[in-house]
């Protein structure tokens, strides 16, 4: 994961969708791992060399966060897929915000309401936003409540409070991975119903 709001948003968002394909998340093993300091995507070529050598590092399903940025959706997502082939994993699902992880947690302004227990108003999230944009406009929306990790800590209720048929109509990365995940799901769904 890429920063503090990925770790708090992806892993919740990924074992509900788990639960939503019908896997009993608890007998699945989940490992997060992150690099922070704006080299995610340089951490993640040295994991996929540092795999092939460390048997434990390897698993059935790599997700791979990382924001958009001013790159694109298409772009993140060719470059991670080009690394990808490398990967000792069966698959790999890139999660890419467009632009900002930011930007997700004021998909549905209902939900953050909810888990933050503030009324809140709607917000445009058409700007295309420079680096800090998301992360100050999700700070305002919340600037009532003062929360101390800037919205992020909401992040694991957030998911699970979310209308994620709308969200992932508003994002082309939240639509990708929500797919992607899903198909990996029901493409594995004889190994699930093993786990009993």
């Amino acid at each position: 994961m890429e920063d503090a709001g990925h770790e708090a948003f992806i892993p919740g968002l990924f074992f509900r969708l788990l639960r939503e394909q019908g896997v009993d998340s608890s007998k699945v093993d989940f490992m997060n791992l992150s690099s922070r300091g704006g080299k995610s995507l340089e951490a993640f070529e040295q994991f996929i060399k540092d795999t092939r050598n460390a048997p434990h590092l390897r698993g059935d399903l790599l997700i791979v966060g990382s924001d958009a940025d001013s790159s694109g959706f298409q772009s993140r997502r060719k470059y991670i897929s080009e690394k990808s082939q490398q990967a000792t994993y069966s698959k790999v699902v890139p999660v890419i915000p467009v632009p900002y992880i930011e930007r997700w947690y004021l998909l549905d302004i209902r939900a953050l309401s909810s888990v933050s227990g503030l009324s809140l108003g709607q917000v445009s999230l058409s700007h295309p936003g420079d680096k800090h944009y998301y992360k100050t406009l999700l700070r305002k929306v919340l600037a009532e409540n003062t929360p101390p990790l800037g919205g992020i800590e909401y992040g694991p209720d957030l998911v699970e409070k979310m209308d994620l048929y709308l969200a992932r109509k508003q994002d082309v990365g939240l639509d990708h991975f929500i797919s992607e995940v899903t198909a990996w799901v029901k493409g594995n769904s004889e190994r699930f119903d093993s786990l009993g």
